[in-house]
Protein backbone atom coordinates (compact mmCIF):
# COMPACT_ATOMS: atom_id res chain seq x y z
CA UNK A 1 0.00 0.00 0.00
CA UNK A 2 2.83 2.42 0.90
CA UNK A 3 4.49 1.67 -2.42
CA UNK A 4 1.31 2.56 -4.32
CA UNK A 5 0.99 5.89 -2.44
CA UNK A 6 4.65 6.69 -3.08
CA UNK A 7 4.17 5.98 -6.79
CA UNK A 8 1.15 8.31 -6.93
CA UNK A 9 3.03 11.01 -4.98
CA UNK A 10 6.04 10.73 -7.30
CA UNK A 11 3.73 10.95 -10.33
CA UNK A 12 1.96 14.02 -8.93
CA UNK A 13 5.28 15.70 -8.21
CA UNK A 14 6.51 14.97 -11.74
CA UNK A 15 3.36 16.49 -13.25
CA UNK A 16 3.59 19.56 -11.00
CA UNK A 17 7.25 20.03 -11.91
CA UNK A 18 6.42 19.78 -15.63
CA UNK A 19 3.66 22.39 -15.30
CA UNK A 20 5.91 24.79 -13.38
CA UNK A 21 8.76 24.31 -15.85
CA UNK A 22 6.37 25.10 -18.70
CA UNK A 23 5.17 28.27 -16.96
CA UNK A 24 8.68 29.54 -16.32
CA UNK A 25 9.58 28.90 -19.97
CA UNK A 26 6.67 31.13 -21.00
CA UNK A 27 7.89 33.95 -18.75
CA UNK A 28 11.34 34.05 -20.30
CA UNK A 29 10.35 34.47 -23.94
CA UNK A 30 12.54 36.84 -25.94
CA UNK A 31 10.70 40.13 -26.48
CA UNK A 32 13.55 42.20 -27.92
CA UNK A 33 11.91 42.32 -31.34
CA UNK A 34 8.90 44.15 -29.90
CA UNK A 35 10.63 46.63 -27.61
CA UNK A 36 8.18 49.07 -26.05
CA UNK A 37 9.04 52.71 -25.25
CA UNK A 38 9.16 51.75 -21.56
CA UNK A 39 11.88 49.20 -22.29
CA UNK A 40 13.86 51.91 -24.09
CA UNK A 41 13.84 53.93 -20.87
CA UNK A 42 15.60 51.07 -19.07
CA UNK A 43 18.80 52.85 -20.06
CA UNK A 44 18.11 55.36 -17.26
CA UNK A 45 17.32 52.76 -14.61
CA UNK A 46 20.68 52.58 -12.82
CA UNK A 47 23.06 54.08 -10.29
CA UNK A 48 25.06 57.08 -11.50
CA UNK A 49 28.02 59.01 -10.02
CA UNK A 50 28.55 62.65 -10.89
CA UNK A 51 31.60 63.51 -13.00
CA UNK A 52 31.00 67.09 -14.15
CA UNK A 53 28.71 69.93 -13.19
CA UNK A 54 28.13 72.87 -15.55
CA UNK A 55 30.86 71.46 -17.79
CA UNK A 56 33.54 71.40 -15.08
CA UNK A 57 35.08 68.35 -13.42
CA UNK A 58 34.39 68.10 -9.72
CA UNK A 59 37.21 68.97 -7.35
CA UNK A 60 36.59 66.98 -4.19
CA UNK A 61 38.76 66.47 -1.14
CA UNK A 62 37.28 63.00 -0.70
CA UNK A 63 35.50 60.54 -2.99
CA UNK A 64 32.90 60.22 -0.21
CA UNK A 65 31.73 63.72 -1.20
CA UNK A 66 30.90 62.69 -4.77
CA UNK A 67 27.19 63.12 -5.57
CA UNK A 68 25.39 60.07 -6.90
CA UNK A 69 21.86 59.13 -7.77
CA UNK A 70 19.72 56.17 -8.63
CA UNK A 71 16.98 56.57 -11.19
CA UNK A 72 14.08 54.13 -10.94
CA UNK A 73 11.96 54.81 -14.01
CA UNK A 74 9.44 52.07 -13.15
CA UNK A 75 8.48 53.67 -9.85
CA UNK A 76 9.21 57.19 -11.12
CA UNK A 77 11.63 57.97 -8.30
CA UNK A 78 15.13 59.33 -7.92
CA UNK A 79 17.27 58.94 -4.81
CA UNK A 80 20.86 59.58 -3.95
CA UNK A 81 23.40 61.82 -2.28
CA UNK A 82 24.28 65.43 -3.15
CA UNK A 83 27.71 65.46 -1.51
CA UNK A 84 26.31 66.17 1.96
CA UNK A 85 22.68 65.12 2.19
CA UNK A 86 20.62 62.13 1.13
CA UNK A 87 18.01 62.88 -1.52
CA UNK A 88 14.70 61.37 -2.51
CA UNK A 89 12.18 62.64 -5.00
CA UNK A 90 9.84 61.91 -7.84
CA UNK A 91 10.11 61.92 -11.58
CA UNK A 92 7.21 63.97 -12.97
CA UNK A 93 7.81 63.16 -16.61
CA UNK A 94 10.08 60.81 -18.52
CA UNK A 95 10.19 59.59 -22.08
CA UNK A 96 12.89 59.13 -24.68
CA UNK A 97 15.18 62.14 -24.42
CA UNK A 98 13.23 64.09 -21.81
CA UNK A 99 13.00 63.88 -18.05
CA UNK A 100 11.72 66.24 -15.39
CA UNK A 101 12.11 65.71 -11.68
CA UNK A 102 9.45 66.66 -9.17
CA UNK A 103 10.23 68.08 -5.75
CA UNK A 104 13.36 66.53 -4.26
CA UNK A 105 13.58 66.28 -0.49
CA UNK A 106 16.95 66.24 1.25
CA UNK A 107 18.18 65.61 4.74
CA UNK A 108 19.56 68.73 6.44
CA UNK A 109 23.07 67.91 7.61
CA UNK A 110 25.35 70.80 8.43
CA UNK A 111 28.32 70.17 6.16
CA UNK A 112 31.37 72.43 6.15
CA UNK A 113 31.24 73.27 2.43
CA UNK A 114 27.84 73.30 0.74
CA UNK A 115 29.06 74.52 -2.67
CA UNK A 116 28.75 71.16 -4.46
CA UNK A 117 25.49 70.06 -2.76
CA UNK A 118 23.78 73.40 -3.39
CA UNK A 119 24.87 73.53 -7.03
CA UNK A 120 23.88 69.89 -7.58
CA UNK A 121 20.35 70.51 -6.26
CA UNK A 122 19.97 73.73 -8.28
CA UNK A 123 20.98 71.89 -11.44
CA UNK A 124 18.63 68.98 -10.72
CA UNK A 125 15.75 71.47 -10.54
CA UNK A 126 16.61 72.71 -14.06
CA UNK A 127 16.82 69.29 -15.75
CA UNK A 128 14.43 68.82 -18.68
CA UNK A 129 16.25 66.30 -20.85
CA UNK A 130 18.92 63.66 -21.06
CA UNK A 131 21.19 61.82 -23.44
CA UNK A 132 23.28 58.67 -23.12
CA UNK A 133 26.64 57.79 -24.62
CA UNK A 134 27.85 54.37 -23.56
CA UNK A 135 28.17 54.37 -19.78
CA UNK A 136 27.67 58.15 -19.55
CA UNK A 137 24.45 59.98 -18.75
CA UNK A 138 24.07 63.67 -19.49
CA UNK A 139 21.28 65.70 -17.87
CA UNK A 140 20.28 68.74 -19.90
CA UNK A 141 18.33 71.93 -19.41
CA UNK A 142 15.33 72.89 -21.55
CA UNK A 143 17.60 74.26 -24.30
CA UNK A 144 19.77 71.13 -24.48
CA UNK A 145 22.71 72.52 -22.52
CA UNK A 146 24.59 70.02 -20.36
CA UNK A 147 24.04 70.60 -16.63
CA UNK A 148 25.37 67.37 -15.12
CA UNK A 149 27.27 64.37 -16.46
CA UNK A 150 27.35 60.99 -14.74
CA UNK A 151 29.19 57.71 -15.06
CA UNK A 152 27.31 54.43 -14.58
CA UNK A 153 28.44 52.54 -11.51
CA UNK A 154 27.54 49.28 -9.79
Amino acid sequence: MKSKKMTRLAGSLAITASILAGCSALETEDTTATQTPDQGLMQLHDIWVLETMNGEALELTSEAQRPRMEIDHRNLTVSGFDGCNNLRGSIQHVDTGSIEFGPIAATRKACFDMTVPDSFQQNMNQVRGYSRDGLKLYLLDGEGNELLSFQKTD
